[in-house]
């Protein structure tokens, strides 16, 4: 996906750039106008020449997306009024606009012209913003026409211009980042670009374009893929998916769909990944991106394959070859009609045959496509059959299973009770006995601090013991990624606001595997408890490491932190490693403690 998605990124990039009139003249954002009144307000009389100049720019942006056809005679009026009176700003404004036409019209070399232009009118006009935008665009053409050398020169020299800004040029220099880094992604130097992405996420909180943290965050997901971390990634391209639906960027949430739908793929989780196409087929048709559409169509296919659905792979495998035939001689007609005009007879012959070629080849493949309707309504009639026989056999099915799991909730709820009574119940009666004791038996303040604090530690073990019980109630039917994905926010809201910096991995082989309940949400008590220690524990440390693996059948939890010094062979301090071990054993599994040369460490083993 990422080396067939990343054309569509330049795209995004140039637009950004050419934004026009005052966004980039630092005199505010653009005001919507009326069509029926743009010319109106461009011809105001007494209006000064330079605001004559912005009002003209203002009805380009106005217009370029709802009548592209009415948009250039606007710019090429503020062009000529701002080199009639010197201004440079405005000149500069309206060159970079026209370069951002030529490039929509695949015009290249006409388009690092005009950012040429730009650039000379910005540099003159001591305008930083307008200077880095013209050497940014520069290096988008520069790069896009081969010239690769050049086009990293002047991604350098633009990010370097939007840093000396006054006020700094946060947008374009996001923007520079991800330009740069999308050039190496796409040319599979991911390690170069890896650190400009983690640059430009921490810029993001300056940033008020809404298209940059999308396009960063699916950027970011692609590094974190490629360095082995497969949640990251996933994550990533969640949240672009959040932030990009928040902001309606179809274009952009199609495409973090189509990774998330690769990635599930490559888990073996066809199901999954069929919904995520789904979503990226339906937001690139109703954004127009074909080339999104046609990746996500395919990745469609490929996981109705996977689940075992031929006669549905087959269908968009042909409508994907329909398509690209048709593109494909729709663009080659296109070239040879435009030389007709200056070739000879020979070449307007060559055209028809072309012409006769494509018909022949449509109709051989509405004749072929007839055909295999025709195959797909035979076998349809016998799956029908089949169908319905499958229908009775799993109403049977689910009839026993609902059986099974009516007895397996009796046991449930009463274990979960148990766990109320005994290990809450424990908790509140020492915290009774600790408010009595402060209240009958004064004492000096450190003394009373100290029981205090004491009282608040028990506190928050009981509420946390409670969480845990509530939530092992309600997740009577959790799986192991609703588990992970607990696992992680948890880690995320309880280690860094103690200063402990979170190292969070999982296997691939650890996250294919579907335990059951009972293991499942052992595993998350086991794992809280550990958190805990670590935080009310490791003294000095900086770093709590986290990895869920795979071990001779036996899902393997280890939670590691680094705190200086020889760790003792157990850590004092209540029962929290008594009650994991004791959890561990209840589901058949073990538990040992590493104590090494620095740190302490918990390892859990339980039946995958």
């Amino acid at each position: 996906m990422a080396l067939r998605l990343c054309s569509y990124r330049l795209g995004l990039a140039l637009l950004l750039l050419a934004r026009p009139g005052r966004a980039q003249s630092g005199s505010g954002g653009t005001r919507p106008f009326p069509f029926d009144s743009l010319r109106a307000t461009v011809r105001k009389a007494g209006l000064p020449d330079t605001e004559r100049v912005f009002k003209a720019m203002e009805a380009y942006q106005a217009l370029i997306y709802a009548r592209p056809d009415s948009a250039p005679p606007y710019v090429q009026e503020a062009l000529s009024l701002a080199r009639r009176i010197g201004f440079r700003r405005g000149e500069a404004n309206a060159y970079g606009a026209l370069a951002g036409l030529e490039y929509q019209a695949h015009r290249y070399a006409r388009a690092q012209q005009y950012y040429q232009l730009m650039l000379g009118a910005a540099q003159k006009a001591h305008h930083t913003g307008l200077t880095g935008s013209a050497y940014a665009g520069m290096a988008s053409m520069a790069v896009n026409t081969g010239n690769v050398a050049d086009g990293l020169r002047y991604y350098g020299q633009a990010r370097a211009t939007f840093a000396k800004a006054h006020p700094r040029g946060y947008n374009n220099e996001v923007l520079t980042l991800y330009n740069l880094a999308n050039y190496y992604l796409n040319h599979q130097q991911k390690a170069a670009a890896a650190p400009l992405l983690r640059q430009a996420v921490a810029l993001l909180p300056h940033c008020t374009w809404p298209e940059l943290p999308v396009a960063v965050t699916i950027g970011l997901g692609q590094i974190q893929q490629y360095q082995h971390q497969p949640d990251s990634a996933v994550a990533s391209w969640q949240r672009a998916v959040r932030l990009g639906s928040a902001a309606h960027l179809d274009q952009l949430v199609a495409e973090a769909h189509g990774y998330l739908g690769a990635r599930y793929l490559a888990q073996h989780r066809p199901a999954l990944a069929l919904a995520e196409a789904q979503m990226g087929v339906a937001l690139a048709r109703r954004s127009q991106s074909n080339e999104i559409e046609v990746e996500n169509l395919d990745l469609l296919a490929e996981a109705m394959h996977a689940l075992g659905q031929p006669a549905a792979y087959d269908t968009l495998r042909r409508l994907q070859a329909l398509s690209d035939t048709v593109h494909a001689h729709e663009n080659t007609a296109a070239l040879t009609q435009a030389q007709a005009r200056f070739n000879d007879v020979e070449q307007q012959a060559q055209i028809r045959s072309l012409q006769q070629d494509r018909r022949l080849a449509a109709q051989t493949q509405e004749l072929t496509r007839l055909r295999y309707r025709q195959q797909v309504a035979g076998v349809s009639s016998l799956a029908g059959g089949l169908l319905l026989l499958a229908g009775w056999a799993f109403w049977q099915y689910r009839r026993r299973q609902a059986l099974r799991q009516a007895t397996y909730d009796t046991a449930l709820r009463t274990r979960l009770a148990a766990d109320l009574h005994d290990d809450v119940g424990a908790l509140l009666t020492q915290i009774s006995l600790q408010s009595d004791l402060l209240r009958e038996a004064p004492a000096a303040p450190e003394a009373t601090l100290a029981r205090l604090e004491r009282l608040s530690d028990t506190s928050r073990r009981a509420a946390r013991q409670m969480a845990d019980v509530v939530w092992g109630l309600h997740a009577s039917s959790a799986e192991l990624p609703e588990v992970v994905m607990h696992m992680r926010e948890h880690a995320h809201e309880v280690l860094p606001p103690a200063g402990l910096a979170v190292d969070f991995a999982i296997t691939a082989e650890a996250a294919a595997r579907n335990p059951n309940v009972a293991v499942c949400q052992t595993l998350y008590l086991i794992y809280k408890e550990a958190l805990h220690n670590a935080v009310k524990h490791a003294r000095g440390a900086s770093q709590v490491t986290i990895r869920l693996s795979l071990d001779a059948g036996q899902l393997c939890l280890s939670v590691r932190d680094n705190a200086p010094g020889p760790a003792p062979a157990s850590r004092p301090g209540g029962h929290g490693l008594t009650n994991m071990r004791q959890r561990a054993e209840a589901v058949g599994g073990a538990l040992h403690f590493v104590a090494e040369a620095t740190g302490f460490g918990v390892v859990a083993c339980l039946p995958g």
